[in-house]
């Protein structure tokens, strides 16, 4: 297979659909000989944070000296961005060598896996062509039941922050959510996670008795802000000090506690991460679409925020770097999401709204994605949501994502602000090229509502 003939057969019909459990990613992986067997794991769970961990730990385990590799969701710009060793992309004929070894096992199954289950197995089976010593190991939704949990006891547990997302799947009540995501947990293994909130406290410590596993929570208390200077965030975080991390925004210093924390755990266990290789893996870490200052003249900050504790911390983040300014919010959303607790944190930051159809103009992501146009709260609707919430508020129907990208750049040129473009990962990438492509388009913003 070439790389488009790889895509056409991960995105085909046969494997459409969401369906959590185990079964079938078992039975898969089991045909295919267990390649997950033959790989060590760092697992990330959580509501928030994933994706910038994943990326902090995979970039210090490189500095090191380490073969890494690396399985996010969703993408932002490539489908090949979702799979990568040391830093690089799983090129386009390499997608098709692994998909066409994968075939035969997917299609002898009588209940056919689903388009994640399949990218999983694909994904392990590069893994361990490359012959990784550490896998960075993302979830995609939730923890017990998500395919990636197919996989024995993990070097390390990661849990990010927990908050109330994916609903329908994981639960009606944060409790809920979080015992779905400490199925990650295995009998003896490392956790690291924040802390912060007692009922979830409560639940990773019970799970990890019960598991006989050791839970390590990351002290946020011991974070001090040295502010940002050359691009970068100076702080010190327990005993560390002038840390220089290369991503933006406040709660990217949680994520690096975070990972800082599970680093000395693995550090503990044998792993020969020195203190150089911790310094040059926060410096040079990339990951997009997280508060990603991706233009200048006006500022255009980018965050793929797409719940009410993502939306809060890029408003947190935004009103701290400019504390007497306010912002030009780009949004689009899908219709399923709490669009009123999303909007609550931003209208303190708002000089005006530009709603966008999330899902317009091309998708981002994995499977379900290709849904997404079909899940997006049109431009219009989401106009008149904010409009009924905040009647002060100024809204312009932006329509298409690149239209709206260009009317929001050109009222805060006109005004001397800046943008925060937030609410979906599925318009994050689109937006990011039409920025890149179009770093001076204009145009007339239509008739305010």
């Amino acid at each position: 297979m070439d790389y488009q003939e790889a895509l056409a057969y991960i995105h085909g019909t046969l494997w459409q659909g969401s369906r959590l459990g185990l079964e079938r990613i078992r039975e898969l992986t089991n045909r295919m000989g267990r390649p997950q067997d033959s790989l060590k794991f760092i697992h990330i769970a959580g509501t928030n944070g994933k994706g910038s961990s994943a990326a902090m730990l995979a970039s210090v385990f490189q500095q090191a000296g380490y073969l890494t590799g690396l399985y996010t969701s969703p993408f932002i710009s490539r489908f090949t961005e979702r799979i990568r060793v040391n830093g690089r992309e799983i090129t386009g004929e390499e997608l098709g060598t692994e998909t066409e070894y994968v075939k035969p096992f997917s299609e002898a199954m009588a209940d056919h896996p689903t388009e994640f289950e399949l990218v999983t197995a694909i994904a392990l089976s590069y893994f361990v062509r490359k012959k990784c010593d550490i896998v960075i190991w993302e979830t995609g939704m939730g923890g017990a039941l998500d395919s990636t949990n197919v996989i024995g006891t993990p070097e390390l547990a990661v849990i990010t922050a927990i908050g109330m997302d994916h609903r329908a799947q994981l639960g009606n009540t944060l409790e809920e959510i979080t015992r779905t995501k400490a199925g990650i947990i295995k009998p003896g293994g490392d956790v690291a996670a924040f802390t912060g909130c007692a009922s979830v406290e409560r639940i990773l410590r019970e799970t990890c008795r019960a598991n006989n596993a050791h839970l390590r929570f990351a002290d946020l208390t011991k974070i001090k802000s040295g502010g940002y200077s050359d691009g970068m965030q100076r702080f010190d975080f327990d005993g560390l000090k002038e840390l220089r991390l290369s991503l933006w925004g406040d709660y990217q210093l949680e994520n690096a506690a975070l990972v800082l924390t599970g680093l000395d755990i693995l550090a503990e266990k044998g792993w020969h991460i020195e203190e150089a290789h911790i310094r040059r893996g926060l410096e040079t870490v990339k990951w997009p679409a997280r508060f990603e200052r991706i233009a200048e003249d006006p500022p255009f900050f980018l965050d793929g925020g797409h719940n009410p504790q993502g939306t809060a911390a890029a408003a947190t983040a935004f009103a701290h770097l400019y504390p007497n300014q306010r912002a030009v919010i780009l949004m689009g959303v899908m219709g399923d999401k709490d669009i009123d607790a999303m909007l609550a944190p931003l209208f303190p930051i708002a000089a005006c709204f530009v709603t966008v159809t999330a899902g317009s103009s091309g998708t981002t992501g994995t499977a379900a994605a290709g849904s997404a146009v079909g899940r997006a709260m049109s431009s219009g609707e989401l106009a008149k949501r904010i409009q009924a919430l905040a009647p002060e508020s100024r809204v312009i129907d932006g329509g298409d994502i690149e239209n709206g990208a260009a009317c929001a750049r050109n009222l805060a040129r006109e005004q001397g602000g800046a943008v925060l473009a937030v609410g979906s990962l599925y318009m994050a990438g689109r937006i990011r090229d039409f920025i890149m492509r179009h770093p001076r388009i204009l145009t007339v913003p239509p008739a305010s509502h």
